[in-house]
């Protein structure tokens, strides 16, 4: 795939991209979708399906795309997926979403955000530490290890706080799909075969085309990746923060959204750095630019988090936060010249 990319034309890789980032996007939601079918026919609770077939399933665009990327040796691309969808889903799409509706912050809420905040101090603190008296920052495979180990404490996290929230459900569309008519399980699991077969070749075709179109326009992996890439695979994020929004489900938008941002960084950073050959070279523009932006975003949302003052995120706090993504790509913009 890489060769017959790396001879394309300018506008055939704008079109693989394209269909990549829509073709990742669809069979990714289709997969968990299949996936949580399966479940049920296996007699898994909902509690159980939620907490992990829907809440990893979610990331798995991101997951793909940031692995192959790693094991490829665009580690560049891995990272500024993986913190971009961060910056992403907390400004853009949660600061959209609050323009929709109500979205209040619950005592669960608080909790994820704690946790949010524990794994991104976890990553800032050793990415800024390697960049003193160097020329780039690394990412070393142990934390990779730290942060994997992250994922299962998570899900426990995740199944606890399920079961005292009786609506932890109603945001799943997956369970209002619901019919009287079972599935056959050799037919689901070819369909799961299939899907992620479709999900293997779309996320290789988004990251050689992202890297290719990255070379030929001058412009770091990490532009792209942090800008384009998270975008497009936060998408399902933004369709589906926008929609719960509007029927009343705010709080478990966001919810969502700090989960799926907790997922970033301990499974789809942890997996792409220990796929990585070596130490996941930083460059310096993520310490000018991430690091900064990643910051402002969790110091205004811990602010309104912690502001005992009003349980609901304003729109004026939605505003700023779109305002923070509008500056977050104009610097993006700026660091290419």
């Amino acid at each position: 795939m890489q060769n017959l990319i790396s001879q394309a034309h300018f506008f055939v890789l704008i079109i693989i991209f394209a269909i990549s980032l829509f073709v990742l996007s669809k069979s990714s939601d289709k997969l968990v979708d299949n996936a949580v079918v399966l479940s049920s026919i296996w007699g898994m609770s909902k509690l159980i399906i939620g907490a992990t077939v829907v809440s990893l399933g979610t990331t798995l665009p991101e997951l793909l795309a940031s692995v192959i990327s790693a094991i490829k040796g665009n580690t560049g691309f891995a990272v500024g997926n993986a913190v971009g969808s961060i910056i992403t889903n907390t400004s853009i799409v949660l600061g959209t979403a609050v323009l929709f509706g109500t979205v209040c912050i619950r005592e669960d809420t608080k909790k994820k955000f704690n946790m949010l905040l524990f794994v991104c101090i976890v990553l800032i603190i050793p990415v800024i530490i390697s960049k003193m008296g160097n020329e780039n920052g690394t990412l070393i495979r142990p934390l990779g290890y730290i942060f994997l180990l992250m994922v299962p404490a998570y899900i426990i996290i995740l199944i606890r706080q399920y079961k005292n929230n009786p609506f932890a459900f109603t945001f799943d569309t997956v369970f209002k799909k619901e019919s009287d008519k079972t599935p056959k399980v050799s037919v689901t699991v070819i369909m799961i075969a299939f899907l992620a077969l479709l999900v293997s070749i779309s996320a290789s075709g988004l990251v050689a085309s992202s890297v290719e179109i990255a070379s030929r326009l001058g412009v770091p992996d990490m532009v792209i990746s942090s800008t384009l890439v998270a975008f497009g695979t936060s998408l399902p994020e933004f369709s589906t923060a926008i929609s719960s929004v509007k029927k009343n489900y705010g709080d478990l938008c966001l919810g969502n959204i700090l989960g799926a941002n907790i997922l970033n960084v301990i499974l789809v950073l942890g997996a792409s750095v220990i796929a990585s050959s070596e130490a996941v070279i930083i460059p310096p523009s993520f310490y000018v630019v991430h690091i900064p932006i990643l910051i402002l975003i969790l110091a205004v949302f811990g602010f309104r988090t912690y502001n005992k003052t009003s349980e609901n995120i304003t729109k004026k706090t939605g505003i700023l936060l779109i305002l923070i993504y509008a500056v977050y790509l104009f610097c993006n913009v700026k660091s290419i010249f």
